[in-house]
């Protein structure tokens, strides 16, 4: 599906039968302050709302260990993909983008 680009950041999605791809576009004029993406998945078959995880950490709010993985709403991912992993054949899915700037 082709849709008009409108506000800060655009997202694509692409799925698979056991993922979702996510690719994130945001325009260098307004990335000054830019920290990161959270994004929070529906499942609208189960009706369950969850905020993905990655292992990476603000280490001011928590120092990374590696192997424990953290919310995206108090982590933010500083990537411009993402996957989730953890989707089911079948299963319908919303994906809610929140992007994080530095205070001023």
């Amino acid at each position: 599906m082709r849709k008009k680009a409108s506000g800060l950041v655009t997202v694509q999605a692409i799925s698979g039968t056991h993922v979702v791809f996510l690719a994130f576009n945001l325009r260098e004029s307004d990335a000054k302050g830019f920290m990161g993406f959270a994004i929070q998945r529906t499942d609208l078959t189960e009706d369950e709302t969850i905020w993905l995880r990655g292992n990476k950490t603000f280490a001011g709010i928590r120092p990374s260990v590696g192997i424990e993985d953290a919310s995206s709403h108090e982590h933010p991912f500083q990537a411009f993909q993402w996957a989730d992993y953890a989707a089911k054949p079948g299963y319908r899915y919303r994906y809610r983008k929140r992007r994080y700037f530095a205070r001023k």
